[in-house]
């Protein structure tokens, strides 16, 4: 499964550190940010392609990239799939349980 992450720069550099680290393929966009980012309030966006066996493996990596934000600050990060669209709204101490309900829909059935 292919899925666009788009957000903060510096988050999305952090989420792509954390996919590497662990063999997962990854891609530069080739439309990295567009004007969908300034509802985000995001100054700089970065937007990478991540393949993926399914969502339940992009929740372990979005718990570590979601680690390193300040304690109570919140960074929104836009999800898209070929099954859907999904904005999160990051925090250091989410859980991978809040996530992966976040993420059902990204997700092939069964």
């Amino acid at each position: 499964m292919r899925i666009s992450i788009t957000g903060d720069k510096a988050l999305v550099r952090t989420l792509e550190k954390h996919l590497k680290a662990a063999s997962v393929s990854t891609e530069a966009s080739k439309n990295p940010g567009n004007v969908t980012e300034q509802a985000f309030g995001i100054v700089e966006a970065a937007t990478i392609i991540a393949i993926l066996t399914g969502a339940a493996k992009l929740v372990e990596y979005l718990v570590l990239a979601a680690r390193y934000l300040q304690a109570g600050t919140k960074q929104k990060i836009h999800l898209k799939s070929a099954l859907g669209t999904v904005t999160l709204e990051l925090r250091s101490d989410i859980t991978p349980a809040e996530l992966l309900s976040m993420l059902k829909q990204l997700d092939p059935p069964p």
